[in-house]
């Protein structure tokens, strides 16, 4: 037998993970083995534990926002050295579809798998992946900073730069401030854009305002539309960005905007509806932009913000890997403000 790690392990939805003692992944040509160090918690975890993400298969080692070390690569790998500090772009994609080739990979229609829902992730001691997929880090930087770049930060990137396009001087409304839209914010301001925060937590409006936001609203009691216009000369935003996914922040988000207005969709609930205008987007040239996952070319731009000081990584709280149920069910009941990680030992 060879060597053996521990992992939590997904093995019946909506029960907890169970800690396993199980073989270290075999190395193939093309892969990488990374000493898993952080690994962040996102409301997608919830989604697959609950059965809600089709794909996901078990027993599954869930995952998808690592920080580790590379311990060992395939002989078809090149441009990685044992020892280097490396986060994930968790998707692999067939290269060859219409939106393959288009530069859509987050949205192939042939061969889409993704480390942690329909791989193995990493919620245990090593991680197997695609070497194509590693993102170097610099030595001296946080490993944990590094597990929230994939997804709590470029989702951001990826919505507010590559779909909804935001420029300087725009007004962007921030929908929700979960791990994701709590960065969300970091990446408007970085553009140079006047940020308006919703949620429903005063709390965490206050973090908002700390973190640069313009104004902040909360939702029970003020409404978001009509506050929004109160701000911008009785317009509207330029931009809203819906990290929720829900209904009446969905709404909100819309009716925010102003004429010709952008609103990017990040957020979202299986199964869950939200009413449009067909007036308001006909004959207000309002568009509505989904934005999936990120793309590798956004980790470069998380990690430039970082390094600049436009973006500073928030997080919550850090669970030991044994702790991962606790931490589930704390994002599920109350959330984390940024994010909450799980760490191992050496």
């Amino acid at each position: 037998m060879g060597d053996m790690m521990r992992a939590m392990v997904l093995e019946e939805f909506n029960k907890p993970l169970v800690l396993r003692e199980i073989p270290v992944p075999e190395v193939g040509d093309d892969d990488v083995l990374v000493k898993i160090k952080a690994a962040a918690f996102c409301n997608t975890d919830n989604k697959i534990k609950a059965g809600l993400v089709p794909t996901a298969k078990l027993p599954l080692i869930m995952g998808h926002e690592p920080g580790g070390i590379v311990t060992k690569f395939g002989k078809n790998v090149k441009n990685l050295s044992v020892g280097q500090k490396v986060t994930f772009l968790h998707l692999s994609a067939c290269g060859s579809c219409k939106n393959c080739k288009a530069g859509r990979p987050n949205c192939c229609t042939v061969d889409y798998k993704r480390l942690g829902i329909e791989k193995n992730g990493a919620f245990a001691e090593y991680m197997l992946a695609p070497a194509a997929n590693a993102f170097v880090v610099p030595d001296d930087f946080s490993i944990e900073y590094a597990a929230l770049i994939p997804d709590a930060i470029c989702t951001s990137v990826r919505a507010l730069y590559d779909q909804a396009k935001i420029e300087a001087g725009e007004t962007v409304l921030i929908v929700g401030a979960g791990g994701l839209g709590i960065h969300g914010l970091q990446v408007a301001k970085a553009a140079g854009t006047t940020v308006i925060f919703s949620d429903l937590s005063d709390e965490k409006l206050e973090k908002a305002r700390e973190l640069g936001a313009d104004y902040t609203v909360n939702p029970t009691k003020q409404n978001v539309p009509d506050f929004c216009k109160s701000v911008t000369n009785g317009e509207g935003v330029d931009v809203s960005a819906d990290f929720i996914g829900v209904k009446e922040a969905s709404e909100s988000a819309f009716q925010s905007l102003r004429l010709t207005g952008r609103m990017v969709m990040v957020g979202y609930s299986p199964k869950t509806f939200f009413d449009v205008s067909s007036e308001a987007v006909a004959m207000g040239e309002r568009v509505i932009i989904g934005s999936k996952n990120r793309l590798y070319h956004n980790l470069a731009t998380g990690l430039k913000l970082i390094l600049e000081g436009k973006l500073k990584p928030q997080i919550d709280e850090r669970f030991h890997y044994t702790k991962a149920n606790e931490a589930l069910d704390k994002l599920a009941k109350v959330g984390f403000i940024g994010r909450g990680v799980l760490l191992f030992d050496d």
